[in-house]
């Protein structure tokens, strides 16, 4: 009934206002279930967005909401496709969000994987001795963009934080690079990747 009432409520805001469109999504109550599922089961939520427009895509409400529930959940906004940002770009968006008070990283799917790759390739041709890298400082609220093993470090400390095995979930609307950022992290493709919107349209555990 309260969702029913919504619907109403978001069906009359439409009508008197014809610059205001909410996408099917959002009027979607499975949609909404299966948000509600990963935040109920995730210690901290990155919610996901598309680096040429993050004010667009970022919903402070779902951060409000994540702070409220009980536990008190911790919430990462994760910019990605920060490879299409020049340096003062990702410095104007880090200080309206440090000015909003909302923790954040860039990052690039697309980057990661093509040196996921390479790596790969050179591995294949030769049996390369591994050096372990100096570990960076971690500070984010910056304009630094992170790759891969700097973002899988930032989790891994999130779990010694707590002392315990942290559950990440991944949250965002359609195409902004969800499934692209969780197969990077794996390593390899986990989950499916296409063009259209909506591809996952379920929550999945791995």
């Amino acid at each position: 009934m309260a969702f029913l009432e919504w619907r109403r409520e978001v069906a009359g805001m439409e009508e008197n206002n014809v610059s205001l469109a909410i996408s099917p999504f959002e009027k979607n109550l499975e949609v909404w279930k299966q948000l509600w599922r990963v935040i109920e089961k995730s210690d901290l939520l990155v919610q996901i967005v598309d680096g040429r427009n993050p004010y667009f895509f970022y919903s402070a409400d779902l951060n409000t909401y994540i702070s409220e529930v009980e536990g008190k959940k911790d919430f990462m906004l994760l910019i990605n496709k920060a490879d299409y940002l020049s340096e003062g770009f990702r410095e104007h968006w880090s200080t309206y969000f440090n000015e909003h008070n909302v923790n954040h990283i860039f990052f690039s799917a697309l980057v990661s994987q093509a040196e996921l790759d390479e790596e790969e390739d050179e591995e294949d041709e030769e049996e390369v001795e591994k050096v372990e890298p100096e570990k960076p400082e971690f500070n984010i609220n910056t304009s630094r963009v992170y790759n891969r093993e700097d973002l899988l470090s930032l989790l891994n400390q999130e779990s010694k934080r707590k002392n315990k095995p942290v559950t990440v979930g991944m949250i965002g609307y359609p195409n902004v690079g969800k499934s692209s950022v969780i197969n990077v992290l794996c390593g390899r493709k986990r989950v499916g990747v296409a063009a259209m919107p909506g591809k996952t349209k379920h929550f999945q555990t791995l």
